[in-house]
């Protein structure tokens, strides 16, 4: 469970032992000094409680992202960064600012007409869902804030914005689970970040994590041939993406 989970549970608990304490003092101890004691500790109770949750709420996901990195590392673990949500992630044109190139699968790559992704020079080759009713109709029925006609305009407009910035794109004909990026896939240095694709969670709380290839051998090069064979079966779009909408209905 995330920190913030824990400060929250801490503050809870610690203002309702203190409330307790101090309405058991109020109606059943007439002894002093006690009751003075007693509920200045009920009311101490109470406002360390009210301070666990103050922190709690303007505590940032990167302070808590932080924390649960340095416990990745301490454990050895192939993850080098484990992300709640969306909240807590680095924006991709901060991440790739010194990127040579990036490789994709996403559902509709929204991602490429809210950022300047691929608008700076950076290669690239995309995996996108393909735009078929069908298929988007199964994604929509686990996904709370999309809807297979607004998935499949995504899906054509990424396309062309993505061959205008001279980016390989294809589609995949069937389910695409989660969401992967590679930065600098030829280089030692490259990373991977994986979103992970929850049912009946908006896409703004998904969480990912993040993994690199100097760190994390073995598991990138899964990810990697993953992606190398997804892309081999996946199809080059037709050139008339701008009809495909009208064809689809």
């Amino acid at each position: 469970m995330s920190a913030k989970f824990w400060l929250i549970l801490t503050g809870i608990g610690l203002s309702l032992l203190g409330l307790v304490l101090v309405l058991t003092i109020t109606a059943y101890l007439k002894e002093e000094p006690w009751r003075a004691v007693l509920t200045h500790i009920g009311s101490i109770m109470i406002g360390a409680g009210a301070v666990e949750l103050i922190v709690s709420a303007f505590a940032t996901n990167s302070l808590v992202s932080h924390v649960k990195d340095g416990v990745l590392g301490a454990l050895n673990l192939p993850i080098e960064k484990f992300y709640v949500s969306r909240d807590g992630l680095e924006s991709i044109d901060q991440a790739t600012k010194d990127a040579k190139e990036v490789w994709a699968v996403w559902h509709t790559g929204t991602i490429v007409s809210t950022t300047n992704l691929f608008k700076n020079g950076i290669k690239g080759r995309v995996i996108l869902m393909n735009p078929e009713r069908s298929l988007l109709e199964e994604l929509a029925k686990i996904t709370i804030d999309r809807t297979a006609d607004g998935m499949q305009s995504d899906i054509l407009e990424t396309t062309r914005s993505l061959r205008l910035n001279k980016v390989e794109v294809r589609w995949f004909r069937g389910p695409i689970q989660n969401s992967t990026t590679i930065v600098d896939p030829c280089s030692p240095y490259s990373w991977i970040t994986v979103e992970l694709l929850i049912p009946h969670l908006t896409s703004r709380k998904r969480p990912s994590f993040r993994i690199s290839k100097s760190h994390s051998q073995e598991l990138y090069n899964t990810i990697f041939d993953s992606y190398t064979k997804m892309w081999e079966k996946s199809e080059t779009p037709p050139d008339n993406t701008s009809n495909q909408q009208d064809a689809q209905h």
